[in-house]
Protein backbone atom coordinates (compact mmCIF):
# COMPACT_ATOMS: atom_id res chain seq x y z
CA UNK A 1 0.00 0.00 0.00
CA UNK A 2 0.85 3.18 -0.71
CA UNK A 3 2.30 5.40 2.31
CA UNK A 4 1.03 9.20 2.85
CA UNK A 5 3.62 11.90 3.22
CA UNK A 6 4.63 12.78 7.07
CA UNK A 7 3.46 15.99 8.23
CA UNK A 8 6.58 16.98 9.68
CA UNK A 9 8.60 17.05 7.10
CA UNK A 10 6.84 15.49 4.17
CA UNK A 11 8.45 12.29 3.54
CA UNK A 12 6.81 9.22 3.49
CA UNK A 13 6.09 7.83 6.65
CA UNK A 14 4.36 4.88 7.73
CA UNK A 15 3.20 7.08 11.22
CA UNK A 16 1.40 9.40 9.19
CA UNK A 17 -1.57 10.52 10.50
CA UNK A 18 -2.80 14.07 9.46
CA UNK A 19 -1.05 16.98 7.50
CA UNK A 20 -0.88 18.72 10.66
CA UNK A 21 -0.13 15.42 12.53
CA UNK A 22 3.68 14.76 14.01
CA UNK A 23 5.13 11.32 13.22
CA UNK A 24 4.14 8.64 15.17
CA UNK A 25 5.70 5.83 13.20
CA UNK A 26 7.65 2.94 14.55
CA UNK A 27 10.66 5.13 13.20
CA UNK A 28 9.65 8.77 13.71
CA UNK A 29 11.11 10.97 11.04
CA UNK A 30 14.87 12.60 12.28
CA UNK A 31 13.75 15.70 11.95
CA UNK A 32 14.78 17.98 15.44
CA UNK A 33 12.81 20.72 16.53
CA UNK A 34 10.40 20.61 14.39
CA UNK A 35 7.92 23.55 15.27
CA UNK A 36 11.03 25.69 15.01
CA UNK A 37 9.57 28.20 16.61
CA UNK A 38 6.60 28.09 15.07
CA UNK A 39 7.35 30.56 12.70
CA UNK A 40 8.75 30.43 8.95
CA UNK A 41 10.46 33.55 6.81
CA UNK A 42 8.85 34.23 3.90
CA UNK A 43 10.69 35.04 0.65
CA UNK A 44 8.07 36.63 -0.95
CA UNK A 45 7.67 39.14 1.84
CA UNK A 46 11.58 39.40 0.86
CA UNK A 47 10.61 40.26 -2.63
CA UNK A 48 8.13 42.76 -1.97
CA UNK A 49 10.22 44.99 -0.18
CA UNK A 50 12.69 45.31 -2.91
CA UNK A 51 10.08 45.13 -5.93
CA UNK A 52 11.78 47.46 -7.43
CA UNK A 53 15.18 46.26 -7.72
CA UNK A 54 12.94 43.21 -8.60
CA UNK A 55 11.69 44.85 -11.61
CA UNK A 56 14.82 46.38 -12.64
CA UNK A 57 16.29 43.27 -12.66
CA UNK A 58 13.88 41.69 -14.75
CA UNK A 59 14.09 44.42 -17.34
CA UNK A 60 17.71 44.18 -17.43
CA UNK A 61 17.68 39.99 -17.56
CA UNK A 62 15.18 40.22 -20.31
CA UNK A 63 17.05 42.94 -22.72
CA UNK A 64 17.44 41.05 -26.15
CA UNK A 65 15.05 38.25 -25.44
CA UNK A 66 13.82 37.88 -28.59
CA UNK A 67 17.41 38.19 -30.29
CA UNK A 68 18.95 35.50 -27.98
CA UNK A 69 21.59 37.85 -26.61
CA UNK A 70 19.89 38.49 -22.93
CA UNK A 71 21.88 38.52 -20.10
CA UNK A 72 20.27 36.16 -16.86
CA UNK A 73 23.28 37.11 -14.76
CA UNK A 74 21.31 40.42 -12.96
CA UNK A 75 18.17 38.24 -12.13
CA UNK A 76 20.32 35.34 -10.25
CA UNK A 77 22.42 37.84 -8.69
CA UNK A 78 19.32 39.69 -7.21
CA UNK A 79 17.74 36.09 -6.17
CA UNK A 80 21.19 35.52 -4.79
CA UNK A 81 20.81 38.49 -2.58
CA UNK A 82 17.19 37.37 -1.51
CA UNK A 83 18.59 34.06 -0.48
CA UNK A 84 21.14 35.74 1.24
CA UNK A 85 18.74 38.15 2.63
CA UNK A 86 16.16 35.00 3.85
CA UNK A 87 19.07 33.47 5.47
CA UNK A 88 20.57 35.99 7.32
CA UNK A 89 17.09 36.83 8.82
CA UNK A 90 16.99 32.93 9.68
CA UNK A 91 20.05 33.16 11.19
CA UNK A 92 19.12 35.66 13.66
CA UNK A 93 15.65 34.14 14.44
CA UNK A 94 17.52 30.84 15.44
CA UNK A 95 20.32 33.01 17.51
CA UNK A 96 17.53 34.39 19.41
CA UNK A 97 15.97 31.29 20.01
CA UNK A 98 19.18 29.13 21.51
CA UNK A 99 18.90 29.14 25.15
CA UNK A 100 21.72 28.24 27.41
CA UNK A 101 21.80 24.79 29.18
CA UNK A 102 20.13 24.55 31.77
CA UNK A 103 17.69 28.13 31.08
CA UNK A 104 14.80 25.87 29.73
CA UNK A 105 12.82 26.02 33.39
CA UNK A 106 13.58 30.00 33.57
CA UNK A 107 12.09 30.54 30.05
CA UNK A 108 9.43 28.87 31.12
CA UNK A 109 8.52 30.48 34.49
CA UNK A 110 9.38 33.88 33.13
CA UNK A 111 6.50 33.08 30.44
CA UNK A 112 3.91 32.19 33.51
CA UNK A 113 4.69 34.72 35.19
CA UNK A 114 3.73 37.68 32.48
CA UNK A 115 0.22 36.08 32.31
CA UNK A 116 -2.25 38.20 33.98
CA UNK A 117 -5.07 35.92 33.18
CA UNK A 118 -5.71 31.89 32.79
CA UNK A 119 -3.25 30.17 29.70
CA UNK A 120 -3.30 27.34 27.51
CA UNK A 121 -0.11 25.13 27.56
CA UNK A 122 -0.34 25.61 23.67
CA UNK A 123 -0.43 29.66 24.51
CA UNK A 124 2.53 28.84 26.81
CA UNK A 125 4.33 26.83 24.50
CA UNK A 126 3.81 30.07 21.78
CA UNK A 127 5.69 32.05 24.55
CA UNK A 128 8.59 29.90 24.42
CA UNK A 129 8.84 27.51 20.97
CA UNK A 130 12.68 26.54 21.90
CA UNK A 131 11.17 24.88 24.61
CA UNK A 132 9.14 21.11 24.20
CA UNK A 133 5.82 20.41 25.67
CA UNK A 134 7.06 17.94 27.96
CA UNK A 135 9.52 19.78 29.54
CA UNK A 136 6.71 22.73 29.75
CA UNK A 137 5.09 20.28 31.40
CA UNK A 138 7.64 19.16 33.81
CA UNK A 139 8.01 22.75 34.98
CA UNK A 140 3.99 22.88 34.95
CA UNK A 141 4.09 19.93 37.89
CA UNK A 142 6.53 21.34 39.72
CA UNK A 143 5.07 25.16 39.87
CA UNK A 144 1.53 23.53 40.75
CA UNK A 145 3.55 21.50 43.48
CA UNK A 146 4.69 24.60 44.92
CA UNK A 147 1.67 26.25 45.30
CA UNK A 148 2.08 28.68 42.69
CA UNK A 149 -0.21 27.85 39.80
CA UNK A 150 -3.06 25.58 39.85
CA UNK A 151 -4.64 23.77 37.37
CA UNK A 152 -8.43 24.88 36.12
CA UNK A 153 -10.00 21.56 34.47
CA UNK A 154 -8.76 18.43 32.94
CA UNK A 155 -7.27 16.76 29.97
CA UNK A 156 -6.79 18.93 26.39
CA UNK A 157 -8.61 21.52 27.42
CA UNK A 158 -7.12 22.65 30.62
CA UNK A 159 -6.43 25.98 31.76
CA UNK A 160 -3.95 27.29 33.98
CA UNK A 161 -3.32 29.90 36.37
CA UNK A 162 -1.19 31.88 39.00
CA UNK A 163 -2.30 32.16 42.48
CA UNK A 164 -1.85 35.55 43.76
Amino acid sequence: SRRARCGRCWRRCAGWRSRRSRCRGPRPCSTRNWRGGGRYISIERIIEQSKVRYYETLKAGSQGWHEGKHDPWPYINYLLFTLKALYQEFESRYENTALPLGEKTETVRLAVSRFQEAFHITELHKQCPEVSLDMIRKVLKEMRQANEIECLGRGKHARWQRIG
